[in-house]
């Protein structure tokens, strides 16, 4: 027998699509300002230039990591929430409630490797703006893509990349934008309005 549902609780969403506009990275190595100017944007943070962004992030040509993501979501005025090992039913949870999540994974190897889950030489930062119960959608600063999505399995197998000069590995990396604080101080929740 199945057991019922209590009155009044919610039942996660099968399928949810945040309005998160694709921004293009200007630089190969600008992706991580990219992502976290469109996922600002989204949720009625600042707007600023990528050259800006990038010289409040203060990151080279290496690339970003996710300490100069969250310098620059404080320059932008976001309020986020760093995960590390972050959980699907975590990201799924957090884009329901309409947070945008920023994810370091693996992509654009020419040629593709074999195995994603062995290849960590690729790093690159997108937007997770939805889910389905197969897919996992995602807005990519790389000039050619735009709005894409991977299954569930292939996320898993990218999700990973390197930090910092030592290298050291970073898996299932989550920066998930909250909200905005305001000019006065306050802070302004981002995400999806009750009735």
């Amino acid at each position: 027998m199945k057991a019922a549902r209590p009155r009044g609780a919610r039942v996660a969403p099968v399928r949810v699509r945040l309005p998160v506009a694709p921004v293009r990275q200007q630089r190969p190595h600008t992706c991580g300002a990219a992502a976290l100017r469109a996922a600002s944007q989204a949720v009625g943070g600042r707007v600023a230039s990528e050259a800006a962004l990038v010289a409040a992030m203060r990151f080279g040509r290496a690339g970003s990591d996710p300490v100069h993501l969250r310098r620059g979501a404080r320059w932008l005025g976001l309020t986020v929430r760093e995960v590390r090992g972050l959980p699907g039913g975590e990201l799924r949870a957090a884009l329901a409630a309409g947070h945008p999540v920023l994810l370091a994974i693996q992509a654009w190897a020419d040629p593709p490797p074999p195995a994603w889950s062995r290849h960590w030489s690729d790093g690159h930062w997108v937007v997770a703006v939805g889910f389905d119960r197969h897919r996992v959608y995602l807005v990519d600063p790389w000039p050619r893509l735009g709005t894409t999505s991977l299954t569930w399995r292939q996320l898993a197998a990218r999700w990973h990349d390197v930090e910092g000069r030592a290298a050291r590995p970073l898996r299932r990396y989550g920066l998930v934008v909250t909200g905005v604080v305001t000019g006065s101080g306050q802070r302004r929740l981002a995400g999806r309005r009750r009735a």
